[in-house]
């Protein structure tokens, strides 16, 4: 298993990460290394469908062949299933494939890319008898005709535990503020082989094992849901990669709130704090993408005249621009680096809190508590459904998107039958409520649109904003019905 981190570097970074490494830790050994790597696949890509890659490096006289998963293992976002062998050659060994989950593949690869970079590694003892590899990488990775260039830092734990790893690159962050790179080489070649840019991923399935820990269980949600995070960073130009890095977001204070009685509350409440800040500027940039790409389309399908509407799109999309590169600039800045690695850090030591408690406790133990605590507060809430608006309906639809993100998370350890009955019932009443939300959401944004004297967008807003009326008027009359549904549904931790 290989446990690293890797960043982006920007002009000048790798010469301060030099400078400060030298200066730092100036009996480390150093090695300096040419590295040709060459990956691997069939014709139809059937290694990286597997969830694999497939390469032989060469450097110096030596030929290394590796199988690697091509995602991060485990939910945690350093970490990644890994098995090398030295062979004698460029070409890969068949023979050592045996065992793995593609040695059936081998014969049929053919090379599909190539990265050719200058490596400089540090060898560091950071204490505890913890060894970590700082390697700088500069170059290209080539893919027929086409090249990318390649300024890569790259942090491995070589022996000790996880919290070491993280430790040294707090210190290493505080000195140099960096970029985390989210994707892996062997991820950018293959983008660069097929010529498409970053594509943004929805949360995978979680499945916790029956006897998993109070603390192991905490480790797993938020490493999952940073995993989440972190793999939409390289597409958050695209619209649905901004949605799910706000998505990774919410998930993430959920899991928090989720576990609030029994995490340490100064650090939870700061990591939460945090969040909720982050969940405001990237919420900005989503809302006038839902606007101009989700709500005009639907007016003009509902009938409104496309003329209006393209007034709205075009005065929309300043604003929209400026809160999409706010979002942008917030992801590749050094103080969301910081709070990504300051999180998987911290969950790494609750094993070690409050006398070991968490790692004793069985999780089957609270998750019914944690659970029924964020249901009785949603039907406390939803009380009276009918007679509710504004600020007690959007109240609602935050508890219960904790609720549905709770269920979520611990669904694996109740019976399937009964949690996706809960779970569809907790979706469709979901959804009626973010219809309503989505009516306010753009509401709000038309006032923006319309602020100061000129009137020239009256009439286009007056048309949109009669039809977002109607939108919400058919939403607040669906809501009991399904109010009423989520009431009877059994719940399956029970």
């Amino acid at each position: 298993m290989e446990t690293e981190l890797k960043f982006k570097l920007r002009a000048g970074q790798s010469e301060q990460a030099e400078r400060i490494l030298a200066s730092r830790y100036p009996d480390a050994p150093v090695a300096a290394t040419h590295l040709v790597t060459t990956y691997f696949d069939t014709p139809d890509l059937a290694v990286a469908k597997a969830g694999f890659t497939l390469r032989v490096r060469h450097a110096g006289d030596n030929f290394t062949q590796t199988v690697k998963s091509a995602n991060i293992t485990g939910g945690h976002i350093a970490q990644r299933f890994e098995k090398e062998w030295r062979i004698r050659s460029a070409k890969p060994d068949f023979r050592r494939l045996a065992g793995t989950p593609i040695a059936e593949l081998g014969p049929r690869v053919a090379p599909l890319f190539v990265t050719d970079l200058d490596r400089t590694a540090y060898s560091i003892s950071v204490g505890g008898g913890a060894t970590v590899e700082v390697a700088i990488d500069q170059g290209e990775i080539r893919a027929g005709d086409r090249r990318e260039p390649v300024q890569e830092l790259e942090i491995e734990l070589k022996a000790g535990p996880p919290d070491a790893l993280y430790a040294f690159v707090a210190a290493f962050h505080a000195e140099l503020p960096l970029e985390i790179a989210t994707e892996s080489k062997a991820e950018r070649g293959y983008r660069l082989a097929a010529d498409r840019p970053p594509e943004s991923r929805k949360a995978g399935p979680l499945e916790l094992g029956k006897d998993i820990t109070v603390a192991d269980g905490v480790k797993a949600i938020v490493g999952h849901e940073l995993a989440h995070l972190t793999a939409n960073l390289a597409a958050i130009d695209d619209i649905e990669g901004l949605h799910q890095v706000r998505v990774a977001i919410r998930r993430l204070r959920s899991a928090l709130v989720l576990f609030e009685k029994h995490i340490e509350p100064h650090a939870a409440g700061r990591f939460e704090a945090a969040l909720k800040r982050f969940g405001q500027i990237l919420g900005d940039g989503r809302d006038w993408d839902v606007l101009v790409s989700d709500a005009i389309p639907r007016a003009e399908r509902d009938g409104i005249d496309r003329r209006w509407l393209d007034l709205l799109a075009n005065h929309a999309a300043p604003i929209r621009a400026q809160a999409r590169a706010t979002a942008k600039d917030l992801a590749a800045g050094g103080e969301f680096t910081g709070f990504i690695l300051a999180l998987a850090a911290w969950i790494e030591t609750l094993d070690r809190t409050d006398n070991g408690a968490l790692a004793k406790t069985p999780l089957t133990d609270i998750a019914p508590n944690l659970l029924s605590r964020l249901q009785r507060k949603a039907m406390k809430r939803g009380r009276h459904i009918a007679r509710l608006e504004g600020e007690a309906l959007h109240a609602l639809r935050k508890t219960l998107k904790k609720l549905r993100y709770g269920t979520d998370y611990l669904v694996s350890l109740y019976p399937k039958k009964a949690t996706k009955k809960y779970r569809d019932a907790c979706n469709d009443l979901q959804d009626v409520l973010g219809g309503i939300n989505d009516a306010a959401t753009a509401e709000r944004l038309l006032a923006r649109l319309g602020e100061g004297d000129d009137l020239q967008l009256t009439p286009a807003i007056g048309l949109f904003a009669e039809w977002t009326t109607k939108r919400r008027a058919r939403a607040l009359k669906e809501l009991p019905r399904v109010w009423r549904d989520f009431e009877k549904v059994p719940l399956p931790w029970r």
